[in-house]
C-alpha cells in the first residue's frame, strides 16, 4: 500500500514537471530566451518572424522566416520540447540527450509573400492583447486549449502577438481573433509539411541506434 503511494507520488510529480517544461512559452518566459537556440542556428538574423502552436503539453513544430542580409531563409524549427514529447513515450530519446533535441529543417520553395502582406494590412503586431478584450471572449470552457502565437525579433528586440484558442465558438465575433485565425489559415497553406516531418523524425531515431 505505501509503495503504490509512492509510486503514485513519483508519477504525480513526474508529470507535473513534464506539464511546466512543456509550458514554458505560455508563461512569462521572454521570446528572446525562448527562441534562442533558433537564433543561433540561424546566425543571428536581422529579423525573424516565428508562428508557433502549442499547449500547456508541449509545442508544436515551429514555422520560420529569417532574414539576413537580404536573404530569405524560411523552414522548421523542432524545438527540444517537442522531440522530447514525441520520442520519450516511444523509448526513443537518445541516450545523451534527456532534454530532447533542437533542429532546423530549411525549406526554400515556402511563399511568405501573401502571409508578410496579411501582417502588414492587419496590422497584427498592434492588435489588442487577450488582457484588452474583455467582451464576446471567455475560455472557462476550455481546460487545455491552444495557444497561437506569432513573434517578430529583430536585433535584441522582440514582440508578439498571442491568443488562446482562436477557434473557440464564444470568440468568433471578436475581430481580433477573426484576423488570427485567418493568420493561421495562411501558415497552414504554405508551410505543408509538419505531419511529414514528425513522421521522419520518428523513423529516423527508430532506425538509429542510441
Amino acid at each position: 500500500m505505501k509503495l503504490s503511494f509512492i509510486r503514485g507520488c513519483g508519477l504525480i510529480v513526474f508529470l507535473l514537471s513534464f506539464s511546466i517544461s512543456y509550458s514554458q512559452i505560455a508563461s512569462n518566459v521572454s521570446p528572446l530566451k525562448y527562441y534562442n537556440s533558433l537564433i543561433k542556428k540561424l546566425s543571428q538574423p536581422d529579423s525573424l518572424i516565428v508562428y508557433e502552436v502549442y499547449s500547456t503539453w508541449g509545442s508544436g513544430i515551429a514555422y520560420f522566416v529569417s532574414f539576413k542580409n537580404n536573404k530569405k531563409v524560411s523552414g522548421y524549427w523542432i524545438n527540444e520540447s517537442f522531440t522530447l514529447r514525441e520520442l520519450m513515450p516511444l523509448g526513443l530519446l537518445p541516450n545523451d540527450s534527456s532534454s530532447g533535441v533542437s533542429r532546423i529543417i530549411k525549406d526554400s520553395t515556402i511563399d511568405f509573400t501573401e502571409i508578410s502582406t496579411y501582417i502588414r494590412q492587419n496590422k497584427i503586431f498592434k492588435l489588442r492583447n487577450e488582457l484588452e478584450i474583455t467582451q464576446g471572449c471567455e475560455h472557462e470552457d476550455v481546460s487545455d486549449g491552444s495557444f497561437y502565437q506569432l513573434t517578430k525579433i529583430k536585433k535584441d528586440i522582440a514582440i508578439y502577438t498571442r491568443y488562446y484558442e482562436i477557434y473557440n465558438p464564444q470568440c468568433l465575433g471578436v475581430k481580433e481573433y477573426r484576423i488570427f485565425s485567418g493568420l493561421d489559415h495562411l501558415f497552414k497553406k504554405h508551410f505543408k509539411k509538419p505531419e511529414v516531418i514528425k513522421r521522419s523524425l520518428i523513423e529516423e531515431y527508430r532506425n538509429n541506434p542510441k
